[in-house]
């Protein structure tokens, strides 16, 4: 299946950019991830792995504040997430530090995802930002091979 850019290409002989790709984050677009495999990313250590998970979440409790804060657009939303992070908070302070690194991060990614398959049934969570937030910690443990 031929993109429209290269079909546009084609069509008007538009020249090839030459830029150079850069190298993408582990927390690639939907686009990019659309069709790949994750598999877990590693990290020299769980304190490493921790470190990564807390970055994550600091970030997600900023945005649920600043949800909470302005209520009159955003209703109830930054309260779903901010339930959603309490427990992906539990979810991860429950872990057995004292294994492997890939076994933690293993558990972690079993654990989020179990987590995120019950908040696909949760009628309370119908827009899916609890969800949401689940998926971006979870992404944190997660790399795509070939991209």
């Amino acid at each position: 299946m031929i993109s429209m850019i290269a079909l546009l290409k084609k069509l008007f002989a538009l020249p090839e950019k030459t830029a150079p790709r850069i190298e993408a984050p582990p927390n690639l677009a939907v686009a990019e991830r659309r069709g790949q495999r994750p598999v877990l990313r590693s990290f020299p250590d769980i304190a490493a792995a921790r470190a990564a998970l807390a970055a994550v979440i600091e970030q997600a409790i900023i945005g649920a504040r600043q949800k909470q804060a302005n209520r009159s657009h955003w209703l109830a939303v930054g309260d779903i997430e901010m339930g959603a992070i309490r427990q992906v908070d539990a979810i991860i302070a429950s872990l057995n530090d004292e294994t492997h690194v890939d076994i933690y991060v293993h558990a972690a990614h079993q654990a989020l995802e179990s987590l995120a398959d019950r908040y696909r049934l949760d009628d309370s969570d119908a827009d899916g930002f609890g969800l949401g937030t689940v998926h971006a910690v979870k992404r944190t443990l997660e790399t795509y091979d070939g991209l």
